[in-house]
């Protein structure tokens, strides 16, 4: 078979780029299998969890009635006692089945990009090429080093089983009204709203999902094209707001009650904007540049108003909005909907309700970020006025390779950070030495276990 011959079936069938994904997401992640667990959540979620340790109609009235880490995320603790079922404490098995997780996840983001593309229904249309440039999205977002933490870390499973129904979610709502006979009244299918609900029972982050989908109705289903059409949009939403509503609810009468939540008298109000400022930026950054990717980020004490940073952030800020407003008033609404898309999802934990210690986490990118390499494959498609189709298929060859050397090599490195819970915690300590007192006593507490004393 010639090159060429290879290249055009990759471009016809979506069958071998679910093959590829999966393949490429396994090819880096598979040294994770060689991963234990950690003393960062993994004891109250798997090894200490007794509501997970058996199935049993006592665990399973448990699982769906327990605000077990401040949380209510049935779906999590099934996932979670599938693998004790099937793997006991083998942290082999727990991590494999979240490698697979994420390599559906990358699959299904492929099918995104290529519905968002099919709802425009722009001139020039090719869906081989789509296909192609939406395979390399796929594989830089399930390589980046930012994934590490949600994959490898066996507790974060909800992080990949909520973006999983949230991407059918997505997908499902787009391919409904692609395929929406005249006459249909019907805002939404039954399968979007089953698939909200399973994403909610994994983790409280998808409250964001009935946001989302009125920004789909703008861009790129083009559905609301006036005030009046856009509330009438919204208010045909509302079991996926009561569903968020709910869950949310729920979800910081559990935090308090535990503690979680941070007062104000520890965080105040004027820290926690600065903080969630600084955050919009931060996050991007590290996406561009994974580097110094830490398990805990501790808040920067000498962060102010008047910080270059935070003045360097808002500056950001404004300028990308406007950028987008002129865009938008120009009639290309992509840039205006990625960036309100990474806005919304990133707005639950952005920092102003402050949960935990931490400044920032790279898990919080799993989702909201998605909309970055959209943009980056919406460029390449553009690219299609300036090459020909062919010119831009060997341009984005090696491409896929340099890039997936360069990201496979920092996530590779990265995954063996997460090796043990004295391998994480030195390198928190390394990168922020002295700033994050809890992360010296869980690496005392694994000393002590080892009999370490010196």
């Amino acid at each position: 078979m010639t090159f060429s011959n290879l290249l055009r079936k990759l471009e016809d069938s979506s069958v071998l780029c679910a093959f590829i994904i999966l393949f490429a997401n396994f090819f880096v992640f598979e040294k994770a299998l060689n991963n234990g667990f950690v003393n960062f959540d993994d004891p109250a979620f798997v090894i200490e969890n007794s509501m997970v340790s058996e199935f049993s109609v006592e665990n399973f009235k448990d699982i769906f009635l327990s605000l077990h880490t401040a949380n209510w995320q049935p779906l999590t603790w099934i996932s979670h006692s599938i693998d004790r079922y099937l793997f006991g404490l083998d942290p082999r098995g727990h991590h494999f089945t979240s490698i697979m997780i994420h390599g559906l996840n990358g699959f299904l983001i492929f099918l995104l990009f290529e519905l968002i593309f099919k709802a425009q229904a722009f001139k020039g249309f090719d869906i081989k090429l789509v296909r192609f440039i939406g395979l390399f999205v796929a594989i830089i977002f399930s390589i980046h080093p930012l994934r590490i933490e949600s994959v490898v870390w066996i507790s974060e499973r909800k992080d990949l089983l909520c973006a999983f129904f949230v991407l059918l979610t997505y997908c499902s709502y787009i391919k409904f009204h692609l395929e929406k006979t005249e006459g249909e009244n019907r805002d939404w299918p039954l399968s979007s709203i089953v698939y909200a609900s399973l994403a909610l029972m994994a983790k409280p982050m998808a409250v964001t999902i009935p946001m989302v989908l009125l920004i789909l109705d703008i861009y790129p289903l083009k559905r609301s094209d006036s005030l009046k059409n856009f509330i009438r949009l919204a208010l045909a939403k509302w079991p996926f707001f009561i569903l968020s509503l709910a869950i949310g609810l729920i979800t910081i009468i559990g935090q308090k009650k535990v503690g979680a939540l941070a007062p104000i008298i520890d965080f105040s109000f004027h820290a926690r904007a600065i903080n969630s400022v600084h955050n919009i930026f931060f996050y991007i950054e590290k996406t561009i540049l994974p580097a110094n990717l830490a398990p805990v980020y501790p808040h920067v004490d000498s962060l102010s108003m008047w910080d270059g940073r935070f003045i360097g952030t808002v500056c950001f800020f404004i300028g990308v909005t406007l950028f987008c407003w002129v865009c938008w008033c120009r009639g290309e609404r992509a840039w205006g909907v990625a960036w309100l898309y990474y806005l919304i999802v990133l707005a639950p934990v952005v920092g102003l309700i402050q949960v935990g210690a931490q400044a920032a986490a790279n898990r919080y990118t799993y989702l909201s970020t998605l909309s970055l390499y959209f943009l980056v494959g919406g460029g390449f498609f553009s690219c299609r006025f300036v090459f020909k189709k062919k010119s831009i298929s060997f341009l984005l060859i090696p491409l896929v390779f340099v890039t997936f050397i360069c990201l496979g090599t920092s996530s590779a490195k990265q995954i063996e950070v997460w090796k043990d819970s004295e391998t994480l915690w030195r390198r928190n300590i390394e990168i922020y030495p002295g700033k994050q007192p809890e992360t010296y006593r869980l690496l005392g507490e694994v000393l002590r276990i080892k009999k370490r004393y010196r």
